[in-house]
């Protein structure tokens, strides 16, 4: 399953690794191909993230929130 990913903008919050602030918010979501295309229930499941462009860790987001 291929993912297309889309930067959304920056967070305030500080990374909590490096330190640096401006995380980058980041969303993905699955690309229909293959069978998907034909099934009408499909589902392209979103994830947000925010990624560190210092040191790259992603924290996983839901509603805003770190999970």
């Amino acid at each position: 399953m291929r993912r297309r990913t889309e930067q959304i903008g920056t967070s305030p919050a500080p990374c909590d690794i490096c330190g640096h602030v401006g995380l980058v918010l980041t969303r993905s979501s699955a690309v229909r191909a293959g069978l998907a295309r034909l099934n009408p229930a499909w589902n392209p499941v979103e994830r947000t993230y925010e990624v560190c462009p210092a040191c790259g860790v992603r924290y996983r987001t839901e509603h805003g929130q770190r999970v």
